[in-house]
């Protein structure tokens, strides 16, 4: 706040429809001190989420709406590069995920780890895969990958997600008692589930998106949580 009062500042708060009760009263206050403070406050939530400063003046709230069928394409292309996506698999991404940035990244890993895609003539087209079958929705698009997962990767990835979307990298390997996690945080790294936040003044990581963390927390056993969560209070 102090630096605001010299120079503007830009804020960002991220997946707001989680906050508790006092957190959501810490960000209630700042909104309404912002009329008189250089700061420009960016915050992003699902749909459904009621804030008592909506009607305020200087808030603007702006809808993303799925993309369209060119910048789908666009998307994908981008995501194949160095080559060209092919118009079947254009196509195909376009008509299942409708839209929805993540879900077409999602179902693009998913088909790379079927190994679905292949390069032909300078561009990826789709194979026909016998006993694959892609799930329908971005969350059971998340749920396969992870099912996939060997048997270590998977289980760093839902203890993980008990922790929170982030975590230090210290309190991961108390929860787990292994020290030998970054080579396995790096493979999630390249798989697009987990990434490096910082490494000062320790190793914090973060899961790729919010939704991937509820998924990876929703396939624990309740009993395994519960191991966790006690774990965890223990430091």
């Amino acid at each position: 706040m102090q630096r605001a009062a010299s120079k503007p500042l830009c804020l960002l708060v991220e997946d707001v429809q989680w906050l508790d009760s006092g957190s959501q009263e810490l960000l209630d206050l700042l909104v309404a001190g912002l009329a008189r403070l250089i700061i420009l406050l960016l915050s992003t939530t699902r749909p459904g989420y009621n804030y008592a400063w909506r009607d305020q003046r200087g808030v603007h709230k702006l809808t993303m709406t799925p993309l369209s069928g060119d910048h789908t394409d666009a998307f994908v292309h981008r995501w194949c590069w160095p080559h060209d996506a092919s118009t079947g698999l254009k196509a195909l991404i376009r008509e299942r995920t409708e839209g929805n940035p993540f879900f077409i990244e999602e179902m693009l890993h998913a088909l790379q780890e079927h190994r679905l895609l292949a390069v032909q003539d300078g561009q990826y087209v789709a194979r026909p895969g016998k006993d694959v079958e892609i799930p329908a929705s971005v969350h059971g698009v998340l749920a396969a990958r992870i099912d996939r997962l060997e048997a270590d990767l998977k289980e760093v990835v839902q203890v993980a997600a008990v922790i929170g979307r982030e975590f230090p990298l210290w309190l991961l390997e108390a929860v787990l008692g292994r020290t030998d996690l970054r080579e396995k945080l790096a493979i999630l790294g390249q798989l697009a589930l987990i990434y490096a936040k910082s490494s000062q003044p320790e190793p914090i990581y973060i899961f790729q998106h919010a939704l991937t963390r509820d998924v990876a927390y929703a396939s624990l056993l309740n009993q395994v949580k519960k191991r966790c969560m006690v774990c965890q209070s223990a430091f």
